[in-house]
């Protein structure tokens, strides 16, 4: 009665839809055209093949499939995707739920920066310097420089 259709495009005999391979050989008048695929939903055995305007051009049968050992029919193929996907999204629900038990860590560095800093009196203002060679002299009075 009702059947959904798809666009393909024919090769080499072939058509590919939804990862299953039909077959006929009247595809290779049609060889690299694009052509309407009707496919019923329960059963992937057979397919009807259509011009663009409409016409029939065959009935395509199921040849061989690269994913699978039989085919399966579309209403299988979208359960098994809405499956996986429900066991993704309860498996990330597990994770966050253990995740909440952890608890979180304050993170402090190993090293004490606090033992790098310049230590000022606060007594003492900053000296500035107006010429090089009194920044040379005090810093040869704060050192062993000679």
């Amino acid at each position: 009665m009702f059947r959904p259709e798809q666009i393909c495009t024919a090769r080499r005999g072939e058509i590919k839809l939804f990862k299953n391979i039909y077959f006929s050989t009247e595809l290779a008048s049609v060889e690299g055209e694009e052509v309407r695929v009707c496919f019923d939903i329960h059963d992937p055995h057979s397919v009807i093949v259509r011009r663009m305007d409409g016409s029939w051009i065959c009935d395509a049968i199921w040849n061989g499939n690269k994913v699978d050992a039989f085919p399966k029919a579309r209403i299988e193929q979208l359960k098994e995707k809405r499956v996986k996907r429900s066991v993704k999204n309860l498996e990330d629900k597990v994770r966050r739920k253990q995740e909440e038990l952890r608890p979180a860590l304050e993170q402090r560095p190993e090293i004490d920066v606090t033992m790098f800093a310049p230590v000022r009196d606060n007594n003492e203002p900053e000296k500035v310097y107006l010429f090089e060679s009194e920044f040379e002299s005090d810093l040869k009075k704060a050192s062993n420089h000679q």
